[in-house]
């Protein structure tokens, strides 16, 4: 999946786990990685289908 990279002016309060979630559940539920790549401009996370 990749999207454009819109950080936003005004960051509220993140527990920032959104991401480490995916990634642990994927792991768990599939002994696969999930992998991440950010540019200037896209926001990629890359997931095999099962």
């Amino acid at each position: 999946m990749k999207n454009d990279r819109k950080p936003k002016e005004n960051v509220k309060d993140s527990t920032g786990k959104g991401l480490t979630n995916l990634k642990k559940r994927i792991r768990l539920l599939t002994h696969q990685t999930v992998e991440t790549e950010q540019t200037a401009d896209i926001f990629t996370v890359m997931v095999e289908l099962v």
